[in-house]
């Protein structure tokens, strides 16, 4: 019973982060349009680009937290890529 809540309490937290950080973009990007700013814009574009690397970052603080050491790894392997196909400008 306690492992189920935990991983609820898991899954909730990540849907709560990508829902708020979806919900903030959206923000940036509307006020950017309204003001003709497309600076403001590019910033909401990048929040948007940066919001998959926050969300495998959070699995994998919650997963260390949790003692899951193999969907840690799995969790920083993601991140390797996703971060290293930013830098590189590519797709991996």
């Amino acid at each position: 019973m306690k492992e189920n809540s935990e991983l609820e309490k898991t899954e909730l937290l990540i849907a709560q982060i990508l829902r708020w950080g979806i919900f903030l973009c959206a923000i940036v990007i509307l006020i950017g349009w309204a003001t003709g700013a497309d600076k403001i814009i590019m910033a909401g574009l990048l929040m948007l680009i940066f919001l998959p690397i926050g969300r495998v970052l959070a699995a994998l603080l919650l997963f260390f937290k949790q003692g899951d050491y193999i969907y840690v790894g799995l969790s920083a392997y993601v991140l390797i890529i996703l971060i290293t196909s930013l830098l590189m400008g590519k797709q991996l």
